[in-house]
């Protein structure tokens, strides 16, 4: 263990007597390098499908999926009984404000108007609005599947039902000679019955509207994003209106990122004015903490642009890799700081950063590899969502330390240059 920590320490002592020389050289190329990468994050997917993340890769689970949605996949979005997830749907749940029936005229006139005015909505896409009878999951012959069977009530039926001679049926009406199916009862929450299990009231309704698209259509997301803002501008002193769509859990992921980054903003400041602080009250190097997290940024960019190149899309767990790099470059640019505070000042340039770099170096080299290794083994489990965070975490790991070594170790012998210019022209 000697042996390769001596080997080390020489060979990172070499390096530093190489920086030395030509900082100029190690500050430009990473720059250069980040700004070539930095050009593919224009290429960035992000990848919302959470089953298949996190669902063991080749599987048997994901086998018995795909030969059961060979099936019956024909007809599973309109149909939950032979959906194995959730259906392309948007849905409104309607509340009456006073918390009594919402089958009262007035109130279940707010449940037609919202119906009507999504029936009415557009989303907008590549400059074409499509409507909602465009995207609707339809019928052999071609007309929106009618799920809302609720809305089938007249007022004639309200009366019964408000004067307590209801014939709705709870929670599905089914007279075969007849030919009467009535499923309206699978709407209604909140419901109380009488003694021969008719409706007398309810004190909620939910809207179902099912569209014909792939999960991640960017129509129909256009359109349930329309949908949402619609119901959120909605106004009514009768009713109150709850909605979901089939994306509210990817959408949820998708917040995560952009509270993270607001986080990591706030935490890049603080750690600027920290490192600015503490390289302030000792020997006068602030400004070489302030590009120690500029190197931490640009590792981060570098290695979000190879992983592109790599042919990964972004996960939502992928946001932590800012934070965790942050606090590991910060780390590396203190432990170099002290090795550095450590040489004399009287000492040549050479020999102070040979000196700082065989210590600091190996220290960094060997937690480096460490935590680089682990999640390189990390790439070789079976969940693509676990797979691909190690694949982000260890390039990013990789740069970190190759820059810190480089870019930050080019600084760090830019600045000893110009201090011990300054103070040999002072002399004389």
């Amino acid at each position: 263990m000697k042996f390769v920590n001596d080997l080390m320490s020489a060979g990172c002592g070499k390096l530093g007597i190489l920086l030395s020389r030509r900082p100029d050289y190690f500050i430009l190329l990473p720059v250069f390098l980040t700004a070539v990468l930095a050009s593919y994050l224009q290429h960035l997917d992000y990848n919302r499908d959470l089953f298949l993340l996190f669902t063991p890769q080749n599987g048997r689970a994901m086998k018995d999926r795909a030969y059961v949605e060979h099936l019956f996949g024909s007809a599973a979005n309109h149909d939950m009984s032979r959906s194995l997830g959730l259906p392309l749907l948007c849905a409104a749940i309607l509340v009456c404000k006073d918390s009594k029936s919402i089958l009262r005229p007035e109130f279940f006139n707010e449940v037609r108007r919202v119906d009507s005015g999504v029936e009415n909505l557009t989303g907008t896409y590549h400059g074409r609005s499509y409507s909602y009878p465009e995207l609707c999951d339809k019928n052999p012959t071609g007309e929106c599947i009618k799920v809302n069977s609720v809305l089938d009530l007249n007022d004639g039926r309200l009366a019964r039902v408000n004067s307590g001679h209801s014939d709705i049926k709870y929670p599905l009406r089914l007279e075969l000679e007849e030919l009467i199916i009535e499923t309206m009862g699978f709407q209604m929450g909140g419901v109380q019955l009488d003694q021969n299990g008719n409706v007398l009231s309810a004190e909620s309704i939910i809207l179902v509207y099912f569209l014909n698209a792939t999960k991640f259509d960017p129509i129909a997301f256009e359109w349930s994003k329309s949908f949402i803002k619609y119901l959120q501008d909605f106004e009514s002193d009768k009713v109150d209106i709850a909605m979901f769509t089939w994306r509210a859990t990817e959408d949820g992921f998708e917040d995560t990122i952009l509270v993270a980054l607001m986080f990591f903003i706030g935490t890049l400041v603080i750690m600027v004015l920290f490192t600015f602080v503490t390289s302030s009250s000792s020997n006068g190097l602030p400004w070489l903490g302030i590009l120690g997290c500029l190197s931490s940024i640009l590792s981060l960019i570098s290695s979000f642009g190879f992983t592109v190149i790599l042919g990964y899309d972004l996960i939502a767990v992928a946001v932590v890799v800012p934070f965790l790099m942050l606090g590991i470059g910060m780390d590396n640019t203190f432990i170099l700081l002290a090795s550095w505070r450590k040489t004399d000042i009287h000492d040549p340039l050479d020999r102070r950063m040979e000196r700082t770099m065989s210590h600091a170096g190996s220290s960094i080299t060997i937690s480096s590899l460490t935590t680089f290794a682990s999640f390189v083994v990390g790439t070789f489990v079976i969940f693509p969502g676990v797979k691909i965070f190690c694949i982000y975490i260890a390039s990013a790991m990789a740069f970190t330390y190759l820059y810190h070594l480089t870019f930050f170790g080019g600084c760090l012998a830019a600045v000893g240059k110009l201090r011990s210019t300054f103070t040999t022209s002072r002399c004389h």
